[in-house]
């Protein structure tokens, strides 16, 4: 997961969804602590480090044999 310090929700459980949605609105010290970690989480992520993160990944990707072009 890219965010840590959030509320999570299966995408189609909108009943779950509208449930953390009230929550926050309905609880003052869950909507700060949630605003409080939003804010340290998004100033540290950048594009150059999820750039890097998929290098790497391709890296690996390419180097695994399982994927490597065989020639016919």
């Amino acid at each position: 997961e890219v965010l840590h310090h959030a509320l999570k929700v299966d995408f189609w459980d909108v009943d779950a969804m509208a449930n953390k949605i009230i929550a926050v609105l309905k609880h003052d010290a869950l909507s700060h602590t949630l605003r409080v970690h939003a804010d340290v989480e998004l100033r540290r992520l950048t594009w150059d480090e999820s750039a890097q993160k998929c290098l790497v990944i391709y890296d690996k990707l390419i180097s695994d044999s399982r994927f490597a072009k065989t020639s016919k």
